[in-house]
């Protein structure tokens, strides 16, 4: 009775730990994703800087008295 006792306890925490290890899984994949994301809005919002960037320069260099390089 004892073993089967210690089976069983062995066996919940078996379980707990396949769950714990189900959880973080799912929350790694979570933060992943919003890293990714993060990434992605910041490459977004440099590539807008740069454009305007370029277009302020543009309009510079027609200006009346603009100089191009």
């Amino acid at each position: 009775i004892e073993l089967t006792a210690a089976v069983g306890k062995e066996s919940e925490r078996i379980r707990a730990l396949e769950l714990s290890q189900l959880r973080f899984q799912a929350e790694v994949a979570r933060e992943y994703v919003r890293r990714d994301d993060f990434v992605q809005v910041i490459a977004t919002i440099n590539t807008r800087i740069d454009n305007f960037a370029l277009r302020i320069e543009a309009a510079v260099l027609n200006l009346p008295g603009g100089k191009k390089q």
